[in-house]
């Protein structure tokens, strides 16, 4: 199953709104399922950007927080690989 999900852009000065497909395996029956599924998909997708050494911001997003004069790295500082959703 997939499901488009319209995600706003980082970044103040810009107001876009991207829709992401989200591949499913089976229809969540419960908003509880599809939020789980959809934070399993994200963190799968955030550790395959890290072991490929792509970077977590685009160059995209960085002329963008640059313009506005904040570019936040310190959320990068001690990026280590999330635990596997321990409390959903």
């Amino acid at each position: 199953m997939t499901l488009y999900m319209n995600i706003k852009q980082l970044g103040k000065r810009k107001n876009t709104v991207h829709k992401v497909p989200f591949e499913y395996d089976t229809a969540p029956s419960t908003l509880r399922e599809l939020i789980t599924e959809t934070v399993k998909i994200c963190v799968a997708q955030y550790i395959s950007r890290m072991d490929r050494g792509d970077a977590v911001l685009t160059d995209e997003q960085i002329d963008d927080m640059g313009r506005i004069g904040k570019i936040a790295f310190l959320s990068l500082i001690h990026i280590s690989e999330p635990t596997r959703l321990r409390r959903i």
